[in-house]
């Protein structure tokens, strides 16, 4: 039995991006958006950085991951779509007290 022509590409793109560990209790909120919204998604992310002296992702960055407190926010760039996925608690009556990409509120809320 032959490997798949693409097997080799698809194994180190699916290792280039490591996922968040989630230990219970945990709350997820992952946001997915299309496009220019999706450039926005990694201006915001990258100022977000720099104002709390985090490492901020490189211009030809895919994907980042930080820690804030107890809580861990991921940024990735797909081909036609980027993500922000948060992972940690908070009260349950709170959506996200701490997604800090305020021009994401709107999407959310």
């Amino acid at each position: 039995m032959s490997d798949h022509p693409l097997r080799q590409r698809l194994n180190e793109e699916l290792h280039s991006r490591p996922s968040i560990p989630v230990r219970p209790p945990a709350r997820i909120l992952h946001l997915a958006l299309l496009d220019a919204a999706s450039q926005r998604l990694k201006e915001a992310f990258a100022a977000f950085c720099a104002r709390h002296a985090l490492p901020v992702p490189g211009s030809d960055a895919r994907q980042a991951i930080v820690q804030l407190g107890t809580q861990r926010l991921k940024w990735e760039r797909h081909g036609e779509f980027g993500t922000l996925t948060l992972v940690g608690s908070w009260p349950e009556d709170l959506l996200a007290p701490s997604l800090p990409v305020p021009a994401l509120r709107p999407h959310v809320q």
